[in-house]
């Protein structure tokens, strides 16, 4: 039994410190979790261990949701031309980060978490200073930066930034909960280093959540209300700063641009990401039960768009989650999905309410800043992005919950 937690807590770590970084290593993560937990159970059968992990994972508070949300998710792809394409697309994504949710959820339950949360904030560091570094390779190569030199890590900038907003909702969280004044401003040098990341990754649907996530834990843990404002006042500054310097500084120049375009229908990625949603709500109306078909829209979208929206003729994406679910899934599916999210935020706060700590604060707090991403992008449908969320509410779930009382 030792042996397994052990085990457990390995995976755990892995897959926490490799989120941010890899894809790969957080498959591997889960995967030493879920060995560590079928050797975790007494019986001597494979078949015993796995049908007592099945009924744990039957009294998960989201085991329903996800049942529901996969199961709708399944019906819609049956009736489409390529139903086993559809199901095997299905299978590879949304039930692949549901496995890797109940697999975080019952391990957290089983051992702390804390080792594992100072790994994945290390690594989110790590991976800012990876795209900081890059950043600033391409300004002293070139003597400017622009879109095409945004911070990325080891993924695409978009998902780079979505996965430094949610780490550094993270990192909020833990500040907010510090005792110990020293452990402030190691924790106060990780925020700014996250910010910087953050904004030069020039992802303006993450740029938009972060305001959301702080305004949500300043809400939900009035204790930690002083430094989440603090934090706030010194960011507008910085943005401030940032704005007034473009015109002088290169290096702020595509930043400032970003930053004026994000609701201007005069710059040419909005206009592009209007053209899609308009194009999903087409599809929708010709298919309002069941979609186009899971993973079809690239495969339709000519159908629907004859001339090229921007720099491709086949976008598989439509940049926003709700309105791609009910071009591919339909009204039902759509229905579905925003149950599971009500339930993961009801199950978050729930948590909360219980007991305040940093894991509990992450959730509840990042949550809707993560529903906000999904406007302007498919973020739930991006592999690292959907495990950490996974991550934080299995976390949340731990009945010890870890603090940073010494820090």
């Amino acid at each position: 039994m030792a042996i397994s937690r052990r085990v457990i807590g390995l995976g755990l770590f892995v897959f926490a410190a490799s989120v941010n970084l890899s894809v790969a290593g957080a498959n591997i993560g889960w995967g030493i979790v879920a060995a560590g937990l079928l050797f975790d159970f007494g019986d001597r059968s494979f078949a015993g261990r796995l049908g007592r992990l099945l009924a744990e994972w039957r009294g998960d508070p989201l085991f329903l949701p996800w049942v529901l949300y996969l199961g709708v998710s399944a019906v819609s792809a049956l009736p489409g031309p390529a139903p086993r394409e559809a199901l095997a697309s299905l299978v590879r994504w949304d039930a692949t980060h549901a496995l890797a949710y109940f697999l975080l959820a019952a391990a957290a339950r089983r051992v702390s978490v804390r080792e594992a949360g100072w790994g994945y904030l290390a690594a989110a560091v790590a991976a800012a200073g990876l795209g900081i570094w890059q950043v600033w390779r391409g300004y002293v190569a070139q003597g400017h930066v622009s879109i095409y030199d945004a911070a990325h890590g080891t993924v695409h900038h978009v998902t780079y930034g979505e996965l430094m907003a949610l780490s550094l909702g993270f990192c909020l969280s833990v500040l907010a909960f510090a005792r110990r004044a020293t452990g402030l401003w190691p924790l106060g040098g990780a925020a700014a280093f996250l910010t910087v990341a953050l904004g030069l990754s020039q992802t303006r649907g993450a740029w938009i959540a972060v305001p959301v996530i702080c305004v949500f834990s300043a809400w939900l843990y009035r204790p930690g209300r002083p430094r989440v404002l603090a934090f706030i006042g010194v960011n507008i500054a910085l943005a401030c700063a940032v704005l007034a310097a473009g015109p002088r500084f290169s290096m702020t120049a595509s930043l400032r641009e970003r930053a004026a375009s994000i609701f201007s229908t005069d710059f040419s990625s909005n206009r592009i990401r209007l053209g899609m949603w308009k194009v999903g709500l087409r599809m929708f109306r010709d298919h309002p039960l069941t979609g186009i078909g899971i993973g079809r829209v690239k495969k339709r979208f000519r159908d629907y768009q004859p001339e090229q929206l921007g720099t491709e003729a086949d976008w598989g994406s439509l940049h926003n989650l709700y309105v791609h679910q009910l071009a591919e899934r339909g009204a039902p599916a759509l229905a579905a999905l925003l149950a599971l999210f009500a339930s993961m935020w009801r199950l978050a706060l729930r948590r909360l309410r219980e007991g305040a700590g940093p894991w509990r604060l992450w959730a509840a707090a990042a949550l809707p800043g993560f529903f906000v991403m999904n406007l302007t992008e498919t973020s739930f449908q991006h592999a690292v992005v959907a495990f950490t969320v996974c991550w934080m509410l299995a976390a949340a779930q731990a009945p010890s919950e870890p603090t940073s009382r010494e820090a």
